[in-house]
């Protein structure tokens, strides 16, 4: 009797499913910076009690709501397929990290998509409300943790791409972060000699 042939195990991700993942990852990389624009504004008007929240802001916070309604689909459909791929795998420690990544992706895109007020559906309860922004908050920092516990297990981690896309995140903030907080009312304003200071307008 000849030897039944093996079935050729699936790649985690094939050609095709990579360009899904490299999509997923840049949604996810514009939404993490986006976020902490959006979390160190909110962390600077409770400090101070002042009002940051401009049309920038606003223009930042549809940015959120658009990305995080687009990220939806392609996201759940990437961790179908790769988790169809991988589910037999030997390697138990890196599916199982995948699965709990999965549940805290799924508990983010969940909270995000239940904060948003659509017609004929909406959550005003504020207590409710609080419960899943807090929850949608504290998700991605699952999922960072998650997601680096799921690669650790699996192939290596390319250190130096990741750490160049957060520098170049926090270098993007910071700026934004700055002019966020200037008020054009008090420029020009006297100082404690009593005089303007008008140098900005000579240069």
């Amino acid at each position: 009797m000849s030897a039944v042939p093996r079935r050729k195990a699936r790649k985690a991700v094939g050609p095709r499913l990579r360009w899904l993942l490299h999509a997923v990852l840049v949604l996810f990389a514009l939404l993490a910076v986006n976020s902490v624009y959006l979390g160190v504004v909110t962390l600077l008007e409770w400090q101070s009690g002042r009002t940051y929240q401009d049309y920038a802001y606003q223009l930042m916070f549809l940015f959120h709501l658009l990305a995080g309604l687009l990220l939806v689909v392609p996201a759940l459909v990437f961790i179908g397929l790769h988790t169809r791929n991988t589910w037999t795998r030997p390697n138990r420690r890196a599916v199982y990290a995948g699965l709990g990544l999965f549940v805290a992706v799924a508990l983010l895109l969940l909270t995000g998509l239940l904060l948003v007020r659509f017609e004929g559906f909406e959550l005003n309860h504020p207590a409710v409300r609080e419960a899943l922004y807090w929850a949608h908050i504290a998700a991605p920092l699952v999922c960072l943790w998650l997601f680096l516990l799921h690669r650790l297990a699996g192939p290596r981690i390319r250190w130096r791409a990741g750490l160049a896309v957060a520098a170049s995140g926090l270098l993007l903030i910071a700026p934004l972060v700055v002019l966020q907080l200037q008020d054009p009312r008090d420029w020009g304003q006297p100082g404690r000699d009593g005089t303007a200071d008008f140098t900005p307008a000579l240069v």
